[in-house]
């Protein structure tokens, strides 16, 4: 008896086994390999790229607003003269009160403006003026005198000097010459206190003219900076007069193009200056590209470009050359992984039909390179910023980090892979670790 039972054990250890090995069999996944090997490639890079308008015009509100209704939305295309969106009703009684408010402050300048013409300021003006006018003919009247009494002095002086010589010689008596000596003494004193009013009165006189200056300067002034005030508050109305007119009907389109951006919300209240719309120039289009850095070194401005963009079913190609390539990396994360990328630009010889935000397929040509080692293009997977590839390993297939180099649409340049290493061709029928089993040609 238990000689039977060993037997059956025996039998279904061996019955085990064999369906383990059928399970495994089963599954096994058939994959295609490829070598990598070495060969020629003419070196042509793939990218992908960002159709972006080649000029934007933003769109301001000059005055505080609400938004009452959007006509268009993100990538509507329009036509100069289109409506863009509507203001509320209380944006135009916002505008007619600040319009009512700068009447009263022009009313209130204007005011400023009649009190300098007729004012206490004006009045005192006035009186220097006067007082000048009178003391340029009081020096005129002792320029006059002093001429007279000048000469008088000197007539009296001869006179009373003669006298005195005849004194001398007993041909007068001395009343007579000291009345006259007398006399010329006095009529000096008269001359030199003349003189001395006449100093007095042309420095009034400056004095004045300085006061009257300073006074007319000051006058002039005030004019000049009310007026200027009333001439700001003119402009100003007439600002928000032609900007009530426009805040009364919709907003419109300055240019043939598409929105690109609109930076704004519907019944949000809006501030003076607020950037509400983008608008490209319809037709007008450059592609962006972030290519990692090592692989910066091979694009170059002048390098001609292939640009292919794919819209449903069908594929357009448009020509263009490299114009500029960033002299400063630039980081870029996903997730925990970080890149360093180099940004470039990529105009176009015609770029009707792309769209802004449209995905474009760039392929630059370079130079040939030869016996570089290859492996197809649709065996690379690319993950967070990385590329791995299915290595054949006996039965199984490993995930491995591969460095890609140069590109074509149709092979990869491999850095870190030793030539004749075995690549599945079907990555999506397979994973790390899994069983495989090779197909044959």
């Amino acid at each position: 008896m238990k000689k039977k039972l060993i037997i059956g054990a025996a039998l279904l250890v061996t019955l085990g086994v064999a369906g383990l090995a059928l399970n495994n069999k089963s599954e096994e996944k058939k994959v295609r390999l490829e070598k990598i090997v070495k060969g020629d490639m003419e070196e042509s890079l793939v990218f992908e790229g960002i159709v972006e308008p080649k000029e934007t015009l933003p769109l301001y509100v000059g005055v505080p607003a609400v938004v009452d209704k959007f006509l268009v939305n993100e990538g509507s295309e329009v036509s100069a003269g289109d409506g863009l969106l509507e203001f509320s009703a209380g944006s135009k009684m916002e505008l007619e009160r600040e319009l009512q408010m700068l009447d009263l402050d022009m009313k209130s300048v204007e005011m400023q403006i009649q009190d300098l013409n007729s004012g206490s300021m004006k009045l005192e003006l006035d009186n220097k003026q006067l007082e000048l006018t009178r003391l340029e003919e009081e020096i005129k009247g002792m320029n006059r005198k002093l001429k007279v009494v000048s000469f008088e002095a000197q007539t009296f002086r001869q006179q009373a000097d003669v006298k005195m010589d005849l004194l001398k010689q007993q041909g007068v008596s001395s009343v007579e010459a000291n009345a006259s000596l007398s006399d010329a003494n006095r009529k000096e004193m008269e001359l030199e206190d003349l003189k001395t009013t006449l100093d007095l009165s042309r420095q009034k006189y400056e004095l004045m003219v300085l006061s009257y200056e300073r006074l007319k300067r000051e006058l002039n002034l005030q004019a000049s900076n009310i007026k200027g005030t009333l001439k700001k508050l003119s402009l100003t109305r007439e600002d928000l007069a032609e900007k009530l007119s426009k805040v009364g009907e919709s907003l419109k389109s300055p240019i043939d193009g598409i929105v690109t951006g609109i930076y704004v919300e519907q019944g949000t209240p809006i501030s003076a200056g607020a950037r509400i719309m983008e608008i490209a120039v319809m037709g007008e289009n450059k592609i962006k590209m972030e290519i990692p850095v090592y692989q910066a070194k091979w694009v170059v401005p002048g390098q001609k470009a292939s640009i292919t963009m794919r819209d449903s079913a069908e594929a357009t190609t448009y020509e263009g050359t490299v114009k500029s390539v960033s002299k400063a990396a630039k980081v870029v994360k996903t997730g925990n992984y970080e890149d360093r990328i180099i940004e470039v630009e990529v105009s176009l010889e015609n770029s009707s039909g792309l769209k802004p935000g449209y995905a474009t397929t760039v392929e630059i040509a370079g130079n040939s390179r030869e016996q570089v080692k290859l492996v197809d293009s649709i065996a690379v997977m690319e993950e967070n910023g990385k590329n791995y590839v299915y290595v054949y390993e006996g039965e199984k297939v490993k995930k491995t980090l591969v460095e890609i180099g140069a590109k074509t649409l149709s092979k990869y340049e491999v850095l870190n892979l030793d030539e004749g290493t075995e690549i599945v061709l079907n990555t999506y029928q397979v994973k790390d670790g899994d069983r495989v089993v090779a197909l044959k040609d």
